[in-house]
């Protein structure tokens, strides 16, 4: 299956991303500059572990940077196909994006926030559901051990009983 390449406005989507992150305006992504980029993608702070997988997934040299090369790799897959491929070739060497890309990649973002909170909201509905039928069986499971345990003390108790009245029987016959 051929990968669909990248439109423009998923270009500038993901330019602004990384352009935004790279905070010292080297042109590459530091570790240090990873766990803000993976927290706003994420909606959620990674642990330190988390963004030491990402960047060690995202840095293929080794080098301990991350190009935007190695980054659109990660993030578009097959469908990026190197910076030949890009809309502006020297799009990346500016470090201020225009109002046009910031416009574009907002509305992307706007978009993909919207179907990332879709999926987060039936992740916690199917969670809900499970939650409730883990706490249904843990309830039933309570309700059997109680009942198990009821049963148990009555025949310890009948079983206690016919020992008394046999030793009670036995004394008397004495």
């Amino acid at each position: 299956m051929t990968a669909v390449p990248l439109t423009e406005q998923e270009h500038l989507y993901f330019q602004t991303d990384f352009k935004t992150f790279d905070k010292n305006n080297s042109g590459f992504l530091e570790q240090s500059e990873l766990p803000a980029l993976l927290e706003k993608q994420l909606n959620r702070k990674p642990s330190d572990e988390e963004a030491a997988a990402v960047f060690a997934q995202m840095d293929e040299n080794n080098d301990e940077v991350i190009s935007y090369n190695e980054y659109m790799k990660v993030m578009a897959g097959d469908a990026w196909r190197g910076y030949a491929s890009m809309p502006n070739d020297d799009a990346i060497s500016s470090n201020q994006p225009t109002a046009e890309q910031e416009a574009a990649a907002t509305k992307l973002q706007a978009s993909q926030r919207r179907k990332n909170a879709v999926k987060v909201v039936k992740k916690k509905k199917e969670t809900k559901a499970e939650k409730q039928a883990r706490k249904a069986a843990k309830k039933k499971k309570a309700e059997d051990d109680e009942a198990e345990i009821q049963e148990i003390m009555a025949q310890i108790e009948n079983d206690a009983k016919e020992k008394r009245d046999k030793d009670k029987a036995y004394i008397q016959n004495l």
